[in-house]
């Protein structure tokens, strides 16, 4: 299993703008699964920003329009509040 909780990237160098909890497991016949949780707000970010996502994520993209991208996620993840650790 692997946990990756990209609200402890907020504010650091490799903050992407994405805000979730990804959980990867693997099930007994070697198939992973992700699993994804979310705020409602960060829900709506994640499904409003995707094709940004894609863009970013396609070989061909430039680095200039790669740092474009991330500075507009960022941007937008920005007016999401980080929910309470319990």
């Amino acid at each position: 299993m692997k946990k990756f909780d990209a609200w402890l990237n907020e504010g650091i160098p490799d903050d992407t703008g994405y805000r979730g909890i990804n959980l990867t497991v693997l099930s007994s016949q070697k198939q992973k699964f992700e699993i994804q949780f979310h705020t409602a707000e960060s829900f709506n970010l994640k499904t409003e920003s995707h094709e940004f996502y894609e863009e970013f994520r396609n070989p061909k993209t430039s680095a200039k329009r790669k740092r474009e991208i991330t500075l507009k996620m960022l941007e937008k993840a920005a007016e999401i509040k980080r929910p309470r650790r319990i």
